[in-house]
């Protein structure tokens, strides 16, 4: 009987790594539906820009920031860009161009109804995020169901995330609002405060119920886009930043957790210089369900293919380790074709480059490299303008 017990002791634990290793996942590629919900300046051209006088006045900005983000736009615009913006004919193009997963950045505000209150910051940049909750999580739900549908309709799962945290986890124009002046590059930002974590997670929560109801359509959802430390010393250092995403993710993991499947990815975002941070199997299966990390790779350029390929080798690295320490698999949840140096009529090198960019990831991340972006204004950053301009056939 001692040897039935250490055989069957044996094959308990065999069994407890092959569910904590959770079966490695299908490699899923696909691209972002950015500049939705959050408007970036820099890819639409000015005649179209949601900043301009094309949707009425155009957008002021305070004097001490440095690029117009839109919690400076002070009126319901954002529902007719969106009228133009989401598109089914987007969703038959992605279909052809073989998109499996599609990531999805959504606000904090595009979720939950915080009445006249705001996130913690300095009251000047508490009435700009008056201006982001002045357009209500019902107007905005319209449209969440429009890409759940169309994604549906087109047979490609959606991957909803939290690019704008309440305050801003960055400071950046990708989380809705540019939040102060710059120290050292980065803006000062207001993440990092208990009452802030507790709207994301209520975000989450709501995130979570609405992937609940699109079924197999929802993928999963990710937890935060990009966290940056702030610059010159301020609050948060890169330390206490870390802190307070341990908590944050447990908590955020919890909650959609409460609505959730065990088995529906919870994404959570780490810099690959930040992996070390991370304690071995830190969001065990057995305890959180089926956790993935999202990362992103962004390069230096080059003109040459086979250069700018090698250039993802050390965050490749990074990102295989990572996953033996996790248990679990990462998904590149945005990478470029931008840093490659080349004229848009030079269609052999592109063409090249998205040939030999999936294989490359595939030898060493487990979940799947998703492409920033689906459209945008210059070509590089643009699966559309990558085949419609630069004529690249995509088969992913």
């Amino acid at each position: 009987s001692h040897y039935n017990m250490g055989l069957w002791s044996s094959i308990g634990i065999v069994c407890i790594l092959l569910v904590g290793l959770n079966v490695k996942a299908e490699f899923l590629k696909g691209t972002n539906y950015g500049n939705m919900f959050l408007p970036e300046d820099w890819m639409t051209g000015d005649a179209e820009s949601i900043f301009g006088s094309h949707y009425g006045p155009s957008v002021q900005k305070p004097w001490d920031v440095e690029r117009f983000s839109l919690c400076d736009v002070t009126d319901d615009r954002i529902l007719r860009w969106l009228d133009d913006k989401v598109q089914e004919y987007d969703f038959q193009k992605m279909q052809d161009y073989g998109v499996k997963l599609l990531r999805v950045p959504t606000g904090y505000w595009n979720w939950v109804d915080i009445g006249d209150a705001t996130p913690n910051c300095p009251d000047n940049v508490a009435a700009r995020f008056r201006n982001l909750q002045a357009v209500k999580p019902n107007q905005y739900e319209p449209y969440i169901d429009k890409i759940y549908q169309y994604a549906s309709q087109h047979g490609i799962q959606v991957f909803m995330e939290l690019h704008g945290a309440p305050g801003s986890q960055n400071g950046e124009i990708h989380s809705g609002c540019v939040t102060g002046a710059e120290h050292n590059g980065k803006p000062e930002h207001y993440f990092n405060t208990d009452w802030n974590k507790q709207i994301a997670v209520d975000s989450i929560g709501k995130m979570a119920e609405k992937c609940k109801q699109y079924g197999s359509t929802c993928w999963g959802i990710g937890v935060l886009n990009e966290p940056q430390p702030s610059g010159g010393g301020a609050e948060p250092t890169d330390d206490s930043l870390h802190w307070f995403l341990e908590d944050y993710y447990a908590q955020a993991i919890d909650k959609a957790r409460e609505t959730l499947s065990w088995e529906t990815p919870v994404v959570l975002f780490s810099w690959t210089y930040d992996f070390w941070r991370w304690g071995d199997n830190r969001y065990p299966f057995e305890q959180y369900g089926k956790i993935m990390w999202d990362t992103h790779m962004y390069t230096g350029g080059s003109s040459s293919v086979d250069e700018v390929l090698g250039y993802y080798d050390g965050d490749l690295g990074k990102i295989q380790e990572f996953q033996w320490k996790q248990g679990t698999d990462v998904i590149v949840g945005e990478f470029a074709f931008s840093n490659l140096n080349q004229g848009e009529d030079q269609t052999w090198a592109w063409q090249q480059y998205v040939d030999a960019v999936f294989p490359k990831f595939q030898e060493k991340v487990t979940g799947g490299a998703l492409i920033w972006n689906f459209d945008c204004q210059y070509s590089s950053w643009s699966m559309r303008g990558m085949e419609e301009r630069m004529h690249v056939k995509w088969n992913l």
